[in-house]
């Protein structure tokens, strides 16, 4: 495998230690996620899985993607499955999926050595653009697509977080992701679990939910308000047919991701569940409570779009 790529994908990273305050940062080539490095600032960025902590990477997919190298380098780097590059999942309105990994082939000598784990969730952001030009008010509603899609591999040795973001659509969505998995900072007990990072993840996808339902309901009261004050001053109704068409064609959009979103979430819990029986107990056969915080929250969640799926 080559070195270098002349067309490497530029990446940022935050790493956090376990026992360090300060978190580092750094912006490198997708063949520096793997070299130790040293901050202008002193900091020092170990390889992802070294250490007890977690190492978040925000990616262009697209441009991994396109480039045989830089693609071969990030599947080698957090072992991601060749299903994880194609169409299917490219295209998807939402999945999640899970792999054990482990150091030996011989099936009696299994020992899990890692766990990886893929997510995307999508909202449509929804609202009305009114313009007004010389001889008549026109509207149109706008709209643009936030996604979280994510690739995390989780160290079993070090319980080190290894997780890349990919694509965010605007610096505040990246920044609210990043922030969500680094503040509060985890804690040891959250470091064992490897689904830790989805409720802090999947709450900030419940929040863009909320707004893109309240969005659309607001366009279709705008209707009512004025067709009840037309009727008030006896003024013939108008249905407005196409505009409450095109209505229509966002609320479905909307309500379908809410609904992919709760299958999504529900498949974590299913996953998380089964590793917390195989892997996650103690030698009383208890689980922590760290564990059990992580599966009520994301018990909350999937209540959360499953009520939001019942309003839109």
């Amino acid at each position: 495998m080559a070195t270098s790529c002349p067309h490497s994908s530029t990446v940022d990273i935050l790493q956090l230690h376990e026992d360090d305050n300060e978190v580092v940062r750094l912006q490198t080539s997708v063949y520096g996620i793997e070299k130790p490095a040293t901050t202008n600032s002193g900091a020092a960025y170990h390889k992802p899985g070294e250490i007890p902590g977690v190492t978040v990477i925000v990616a262009k997919a697209n441009a991994i993607r396109n480039c045989e190298q830089c693609r071969a380098m990030m599947t080698s780097c957090f072992q991601m499955p060749k299903v994880w590059w194609e169409e299917c999942c490219r295209n998807a309105n939402g999945y999640f999926g899970l792999e054990e990994l482990t150091e030996s082939t011989n099936r009696p000598g299994e020992k899990l050595s890692g766990l990886n784990s893929w997510a995307r969730f999508q909202v449509k952001a929804v609202w009305q653009d009114d313009q007004r030009d010389e001889k008549e008010k026109t509207r149109e509603i706008l709209y643009d697509w936030d996604k979280l899609n994510v690739f995390a591999r989780w160290y079993e040795a070090t319980h080190h977080m290894a997780l890349v973001i990919f694509d965010p659509r605007s610096d505040e969505l990246k920044n609210s992701f990043t922030s969500a998995v680094l503040h509060p900072r985890p804690t040891p007990g959250e470091l064992r679990d490897p689904f830790w990072i989805y409720p802090r993840l999947i709450q900030k996808m419940v929040d863009l939910e909320e707004t893109s339902v309240w969005a659309t309901r607001k366009l279709i009261r705008d209707v009512e308000k004025k067709r009840d004050k037309q009727e008030k001053n006896k003024q013939s109704l108008d249905p407005e047919y196409s505009w409450l068409h095109e209505i229509s064609r966002h609320v479905i959009h909307v309500s379908e991701t809410l609904r992919v979103g709760a299958v999504s979430v529900e498949s974590i819990q299913k996953h998380h569940q089964e590793f917390l029986e195989l892997h996650g107990k103690s030698g009383n056969g208890q689980v922590s409570m760290a564990s059990r915080n992580i599966r009520n929250r994301l018990a909350f969640c999937h209540h959360m779009f499953r009520s939001s799926a019942h309003r839109a």
